[in-house]
C-alpha cells in the first residue's frame, strides 16, 4: 500500500513534468550521436533547397519562373518545421563545424545531426504544451501519468529522433483537437473571441501544412462537439461562427506558410490534395509474413501494425479503461470520451476507406496520444485504489513499460512486442539480399552510421581488396565513411568481381534494394555481418554485410 502512496505523491509534483522531458531531452541527444541519418533525408533535404530556390526568385521577383511549377514532397509536409530545421541545420554546420569536425566525420554527418537535434528540441517544447493543455481537464497526477507513458510507447519515442513529418502530425493534430475540446467541447461561449479564433486558425494551419487529411479528423472533432451541443440542447451560435471564421482562416495560413502558396495558391491547393489522396507509391510493406500492397492495403494492416507494435500495457488499459466505463466503476470524462470515439472511428473506417499505407504505423502514429488518454484514465483509477490488486497492476505496468523496450537504444522505433516471435521477425536469406521473416526492422536505414563505423575500422582487414557497394538508401552510410573509401556502383560490375553490399532488414516484393533483379545481374551471396540490437535478451537483425560473386551481368 506505501508503495502506491509514495508513487501516487511522486505524480502529485508539479515538478516531476520538468524532470522528465529534461532527461528526455538529453537521452534523446545522447541516442543521435549513435544513431545515423534516414530514408526520407535526401528527399527531405532536396525539397528545402527548392523552397530556398523559390524563395530567392520571389526575392528577386521572378514570378514567371519555371521553379514554380514544380513541387517536391517537402511541400506537402509541412514547411513550417522542415525548412526551418534545414536552414537551421545548415546556419548551424557554417559556423561551428570547424570546432567538432574531430567528432563528426563530414559535413553531412554533422547536418543530418543538427537536423535530428532540432526536431528534438521542437518534440521537447511541443510536451510542455501538450501538458499545458492537459492541464486545462486534467490534474498534476494524470497530466503526469500521460507524459511519462507517452515517452515510454517506443514508437513515439524512437521517431521523435528523426521522423520531421509523422511526430509533427502527432503532435499538432493532438493539440489542436485539445484545444477546440478544451474551448468549446463543454463551455457555453458567451462572446466571440479573436484570440481563441486566430490560436484555432494557427494550429489547424500548422497540422494541414504537415498533412492536408488533417482537415478530414479537425472536421471531424468539430462534428462531435456540434452533436454534444445539440444532445444537451445547448447549440452555441459562437462556437459554430468562430469554428467557421477559424477554417476559412487557416487556409490563408497555410498559403502564408509555403512560398508556392504565395505564388499559385490554387495550384498548390489542388497538387496537395492530389498527392495526399491519390499518392501513388507502388511498393509493399511486409506485415506478419505476407507483403501488403500499399495501393492494395488489406482490411487488418492497421490492425496487424498496432497489434505488433504498441507496448502492450496499452491494450491493458484499454481494456481495464472499457471494463471499468461498463461497470461504472469509472465515469467518461471530456478528454476520454471524444478519444474512445477517435480511437474507433479511426480503426472501423480504415477496412473500409483502405488508404494507402506502407513503412508500418508511420502514418496512423497520430492515434497513440489518443490510447494514452484512456490508459492514463484507466491507470489513475488503479493508482487511488487502496488494494492489494491496485498495487500489484501498478508496479506490474511500470516495471513492464520499461524492460520490454530495454536493450533498444536509439532504435526503439523498430520494437516488437511479446505478440511476435523475434526468432521468425527478420534474419538473413540466400533468396534476399534483404533479408527474409515476417517483419521489416530498420526500413528507416537508421543503422547506417553504426554500419559505416564497423566499415571504416575493418576497411584495411576485410573490405580493400573488393569492391564495395551500399544498397538504396546509399546516403544512410556514405556520409559517415572514411573520405578514402570508395563506393562502386551497380553500373560498375561486371562477370567475375566479387562485392560487400551493405542492404538492411526491409524485405521487398519482386525486387531488391540493391536493383540486381532490374539489371538481370546474377549473383551468389553469403553473409558477412549481421548488425543486431537487443529485445528482451534477444536479437533482432537490422542490417547486413554481405559478400556476393557476381557470376552474370
Amino acid at each position: 500500500m506505501k508503495v502506491n502512496s509514495r508513487l501516487h505523491q511522486l505524480l502529485e509534483s508539479k515538478f516531476l513534468i520538468k524532470a522528465v522531458i529534461t532527461l528526455f531531452f538529453f537521452l534523446q541527444i545522447k541516442n543521435i550521436f549513435n544513431g545515423g541519418t534516414t530514408y526520407d533525408t535526401m528527399d527531405l533535404r532536396f525539397g528545402s533547397h527548392n523552397v530556398l530556390d523559390k524563395l530567392i526568385m520571389m526575392y528577386e521577383l521572378d514570378f514567371n519562373n519555371s521553379i514554380f511549377s514544380n513541387f517536391t514532397s517537402t511541400e506537402y509536409f509541412g514547411l513550417i518545421l522542415i525548412f526551418p530545421i534545414y536552414i537551421g541545420a545548415h546556419i548551424i554546420n557554417r559556423f561551428t563545424y570547424d570546432y567538432v569536425d574531430t567528432i563528426f566525420i563530414s559535413n553531412d554527418s554533422y547536418i543530418y545531426f543538427n537536423m535530428h537535434l532540432l526536431l528534438i528540441i521542437y518534440v521537447s517544447l511541443s510536451l510542455y504544451f501538450i501538458a499545458s493543455f492537459l492541464k486545462v481537464k486534467y490534474n498534476t497526477t494524470k497530466v503526469n501519468i500521460f507524459i511519462i507513458f507517452l515517452l515510454l510507447v517506443p514508437s513515439f519515442t524512437g521517431h521523435s529522433l528523426f521522423n520531421l513529418k509523422d511526430i509533427p502530425y502527432l503532435i499538432q493534430l493532438f493539440l489542436i483537437n485539445l484545444f477546440l475540446i478544451n474551448n468549446y467541447g463543454e463551455n457555453i461561449q458567451t462572446q466571440y473571441s479573436k484570440k481563441r479564433i486566430f490560436t484555432a486558425a494557427f494550429l489547424i494551419a500548422l497540422s494541414v501544412s504537415i498533412r492536408i487529411n488533417a482537415y478530414l479528423f479537425i472536421l471531424f472533432t468539430f462534428g462531435l462537439i456540434f452533436l454534444k451541443h445539440i444532445t444537451t440542447k445547448n447549440v452555441n451560435k459562437i462556437f459554430i461562427i468562430e469554428g467557421g471564421i477559424s477554417l476559412f482562416s487557416s487556409i490563408l495560413i497555410l498559403f502564408l506558410l509555403s512560398p508556392q502558396g504565395w505564388v499559385r495558391p490554387l495550384q498548390l491547393l489542388r497538387e496537395t490534395f492530389d498527392h495526399q489522396f491519390n499518392h501513388g507509391w507502388p511498393g509493399s510493406t511486409l506485415t506478419n509474413g505476407e507483403f501488403v500492397i500499399a495501393q492494395e492495403v488489406s482490411s487488418s494492416y492497421l490492425f496487424d501494425w498496432f497489434l505488433s507494435r504498441m507496448p502492450l500495457f496499452i491494450f491493458v488499459g484499454l481494456i481495464a479503461f472499457i471494463s471499468l466505463v461498463i461497470t461504472k466503476k469509472l465515469k467518461l470524462t471530456l478528454y476520454s470520451q471524444y478519444s474512445l470515439i477517435f480511437v474507433l472511428f479511426v480503426f472501423s473506417s480504415f477496412p473500409i476507406i483502405r488508404p494507402t499505407a506502407y513503412d508500418g504505423l508511420r502514418h496512423f502514429l497520430f492515434v497513440i496520444p489518443y490510447l494514452l488518454i484512456l490508459f492514463t484514465e484507466s491507470f489513475e483509477h488503479f493508482l487511488n485504489r487502496k488494494t492489494y490488486f491496485s498495487m500489484f497492476y501498478v508496479l506490474v505496468i511500470v516495471f513492464y513499460s520499461v524492460f520490454t523496450q530495454y536493450g533498444l537504444g536509439p532504435y526503439k522505433y523498430l520494437y516488437f512486442n511479446e505478440t511476435v516471435n523475434l526468432s521468425d521477425a527478420a534474419y538473413y536469406c540466400d533468396e534476399s539480399i534483404d533479408g527474409c521473416g515476417n517483419w521489416p526492422t530498420d526500413y528507416w536505414g537508421y543503422k547506417g552510421k553504426e554500419v559505416a563505423e564497423y566499415i571504416n575500422t575493418n576497411f584495411e582487414e576485410k573490405f580493400s581488396q573488393d569492391k564495395l557497394m551500399v544498397c538504396k538508401p546509399k546516403h544512410t552510410v556514405e556520409p559517415y565513411l572514411d573520405k578514402e573509401i570508395k563506393l562502386t556502383t551497380i553500373d560498375d560490375l561486371k562477370a567475375g568481381d566479387t562485392v560487400f553490399i551493405v542492404t538492411y532488414q526491409r524485405p521487398r516484393y519482386m525486387e531488391d534494394s540493391c536493383y540486381f533483379n532490374n539489371y538481370k545481374i546474377t549473383r551468389v551471396c553469403e553473409e558477412e555481418f549481421s548488425f543486431q540490437q537487443n529485445i528482451r535478451q534477444s536479437e533482432i537483425n537490422l542490417a547486413y554485410i554481405a559478400k556476393c560473386f557476381i557470376e552474370r551481368t
